[in-house]
C-alpha cells in the first residue's frame, strides 16, 4: 500500500451528468466514473493474467458479464489492489472528454468509508469514521437496509399508505420510476409535453415524462425522516417491479445523480448514512 494522502478530491461532473473523480490504473492518470447503482467495481482495460475467471456484474439496469482479476488503482491518494471486474473500452456506456479508467462502485466505497459530498462538490477518503455532516444538514437517512439486501443503497418514498423503494444511483442521469408504482402509490403526477429516449437494461424506448409529488420516508424507528418533492421522473410502463423483488422490497424506480447534485445530498458509505438538507 501507498502512503494515504490527498484525502480530500473534488467531484467532476461530465457533461452526460455523471460523478466522477481523478485517479490512477497502475501507472495511467484518468477518471473513474462514481456508481452507487452497482455492487462491483469495473475496469476498462484489457485483461493482463491467464488467472481472470468469468462473471456476472450485479448492477441494476445495467447487468453483463465480465472477466474478474486482481489489479491495483489509486483514489484519494490511497492505492486499492483488489479483484476487480474486467470490461473492454467499448462497453464505456458515454462518451467523454477525459479518459475514464473504471467505475468505483458500492464495494469500494464501503471498504474505503468514501464520502461523496455534493454540498462541496468533493469526495472524502474517511478513515477515522468521524464524518459529521455541516450544520444546515437537518435530515438523516440510514442506507443499511438496501446495502444488507441488494448492496445498493435505496431509499423508500411514498404518498399515501404504500411504500415505494428507489435506488440510489449516481450512475444513472435519469429518475425512473415504473408505471404500476406510480398508480398503486396514489402519488399526485401530471404529464409533461415531452418523451425522454430511455435506455433500459440494454433497450432503448421511448416513455413519458410526468412530475411527481412524494415523500421520502425512513424504514427504521431510530430517526424518522419525512421529506417532501416535487421532481421530473421517466414513467416506464410496467406490470411489475422494475428489477427483481426480495424481502418484500421490490425496486420500483430509481433516483439518479442529477437529483443528487441538485439537491446536493451526502452520501456517507463510513457511517452509512445520507444526510440531507
Amino acid at each position: 500500500m501507498t502512503e494515504e494522502k490527498n484525502q480530500t478530491v473534488p467531484i467532476l461532473i461530465s457533461k452526460e451528468g455523471l460523478t466522477m473523480i481523478e485517479g490512477f490504473l497502475g501507472r495511467k492518470k484518468g477518471c473513474f466514473i462514481l456508481d452507487t447503482g452497482t455492487s462491483n467495481s469495473m475496469l476498462f482495460m484489457h485483461p493482463i493474467s491467464n488467472k481472470s475467471s468469468q462473471c456476472e456484474i450485479r448492477s441494476y439496469g445495467k447487468s453483463k458479464f465480465g472477466r474478474k482479476e486482481e489489479s491495483s488503482i489509486t483514489i484519494l491518494g490511497k492505492e486499492i489492489t483488489k479483484s476487480f471486474i474486467v470490461l473492454p473500452i467499448k462497453d464505456i456506456p458515454y462518451t467523454f472528454h477525459r479518459e475514464i479508467l473504471g467505475i468505483i462502485g458500492v464495494d469500494v466505497m464501503r471498504e474505503n468509508q468514501l464520502v461523496i459530498d455534493y454540498m462541496h462538490k468533493e469526495v472524502h477518503l474517511n478513515t477515522t469514521n468521524t464524518y459529521a455532516p455541516p450544520d444546515e444538514y437537518h435530515a438523516k437517512y440510514s442506507m443499511s437496509i438496501g446495502l444488507q439486501v441488494y448492496g445498493v443503497p435505496i431509499v423508500t418514498i411514498a404518498k399515501e399508505n404504500d411504500v415505494v423503494c428507489l435506488i440510489v444511483d449516481t450512475g444513472s442521469i435519469s429518475n425512473i420510476i415504473s408505471s404500476e408504482a406510480v398508480i398503486h402509490g396514489n402519488f399526485n403526477y401530471s404529464l409533461l409535453e415531452k418523451q425522454e429516449l430511455l435506455n433500459f437494461l440494454g433497450k432503448d424506448e421511448i416513455v413519458e415524462k410526468i412530475i411527481m409529488d412524494y415523500n421520502i420516508v425512513s424504514l427504521t424507528d431510530d430517526y424518522i425522516c419525512k421529506l417532501p418533492y416535487k421532481e421530473e421522473f421517466s414513467m416506464k410502463i410496467s406490470n411489475g417491479c422494475l428489477f427483481q423483488k426480495e424481502n418484500n422490497f421490490p425496486l420500483d424506480g430509481i433516483l439518479g445523480n442529477l437529483f443528487m447534485v441538485k439537491e446536493k445530498w451526502i452520501l456517507d458509505f463510513s457511517q452509512e448514512n445520507i444526510y440531507i438538507q
